[in-house]
């Protein structure tokens, strides 16, 4: 039992960390896109666009952190309560939406990853970031924006577990 509350313990911390971490990148990318399709605004000084490019690259690494305790730890805690999938059809679902949106997930990460190595390095260059910036945000068109909506869907069912069949 004890087994049990540990993993899902770590399953929240990562969900915590996931969601903040993309709820920061979020607002913190909302400073340079301007307008309902996104267009690319950058500050006026180069040293406020230096600083918000320094704080996302730490608000990702939080969110893949996060990102990858939530799908380890679900992944224990789904093998580990051995819940029969015809009965609860919100872990179903669940399931599903995790695994439809994985490869918008691992893409994306690869993507902030080079943004990460680059933010880090030695010789930054500026105009590479704004490029891999631009391209992350337009990456997918909105499925980023669907699988976050998805990932909310998630936690309601978790909440709720509608489709829950009873005995």
């Amino acid at each position: 039992m004890k087994k049990d509350k540990l993993i899902l313990l770590l399953l929240a911390v990562g969900l915590v960390l996931w969601i903040s971490g993309v709820a920061t990148k979020l607002f913190i990318s909302s400073e340079m896109l301007s307008g309902k399709n996104f267009a690319f605004a950058p500050p006026a000084s180069l040293s406020s666009e230096r600083i918000l490019y320094s704080l996302i690259a730490k608000s990702t690494i939080m969110y893949i952190l996060g990102f990858v305790l939530t799908l380890l730890f679900s992944i224990l805690f789904i093998k580990e309560k051995k819940y029969t999938l015809k009965k609860e059809g919100w872990l179903l679902i669940s399931i599903l939406i995790l695994i439809v949106f994985l490869p918008v997930e691992l893409f994306t990460i690869w993507i902030d990853l080079k943004f990460i190595q680059l933010e880090f390095s030695q010789n930054v260059d500026i105009n590479e970031l704004r490029k891999l910036f631009v391209h992350r945000v337009h990456a997918l068109v909105g499925a980023p924006y669907m699988a976050l909506m998805g990932y909310s869907t998630i936690i309601i069912f978790t909440i709720f577990k509608p489709l829950k069949k009873i005995n």
